[in-house]
């Protein structure tokens, strides 16, 4: 089956929203709690930097393929793609001050970006390889 633009737009925004749940579930667990989550799941153990990385780097695939689709300027799709991102962040830190035994840090904050970040350079760097190689046939 394939799916015209509009279709895979809806499904990278459902993804988006069922992974943004997904950080806010995780962010919700108590730091006991999540530490027993961590156990669990093979790369929560390295927490910090890989967690959040990842969760972002993951997130970032979401919102970047739906705004692809949507948002034909590029600087726009990179400034809509970071505020959702940035945005996210601190919502997220904000809602883990009110979860007990865990606590605001602007480190995660950073962290979060970095794996975004790492998001866009693959995919411009991949859109880029891709217009050169079509240039060449």
């Amino acid at each position: 089956m394939i799916l015209n633009g509009s279709m895979k737009g809806k499904y990278y925004i459902i993804f988006s929203i069922i992974w943004m749940i997904f950080i806010f579930i995780l962010s919700s667990q108590s730091s006991e709690k999540f530490q027993e989550i961590s156990y669990s799941i093979k790369w929560l153990k390295f927490q910090s930097f890989i967690a959040h990385f990842t969760l972002y780097f993951i997130l970032g695939f979401f919102y970047m393929n739906f705004l692809h689709l949507y948002v034909k300027n590029k600087i726009k799709k990179i400034l809509y793609y970071f505020l959702l991102i940035i945005f996210y962040s601190i919502f997220d830190e904000v809602h883990q001050y009110f979860v007990p035994g865990r606590f605001f840090e602007i480190i995660d904050i950073l962290f979060n970006i970095i794996g975004a970040t790492t998001l866009v350079i693959i995919f411009l760097s991949k859109k880029r390889s891709n217009s050169i190689v079509n240039k060449n046939k």
